[in-house]
């Protein structure tokens, strides 16, 4: 029995936003996160169709840092650097 509750992962609303609150926290409309949820593989958790949908604060997060896009001044070193 303790073994099986080991496994079982209990479900903790803190770990999850809504979309509401991703919205509010990216400072997005929802039209927007429903574009980036359908075409941009934004990650996210639905768990039937048509269902509420949920999303992990560290998912988003660390889907933010592997869309960043570099600054001008960045991209400008980089060619130097590459140029050389």
């Amino acid at each position: 029995m303790d073994e099986e509750k080991k496994k079982t992962k209990k479900f903790d609303e803190s770990e999850y936003l809504t979309l509401k609150e991703v919205c509010s926290y990216l400072k997005i409309s929802t039209k927007i996160l429903y574009d980036l949820i359908h075409n941009h593989g934004f990650p996210h958790i639905q768990l039937v169709p048509r269902g509420r949908i949920f999303f992990r604060k560290k998912s988003i997060d660390r889907w933010m840092i592997r869309h960043e896009q570099p600054t001008a001044p960045e991209i400008k070193i980089e060619k130097i650097r590459l140029f050389r």
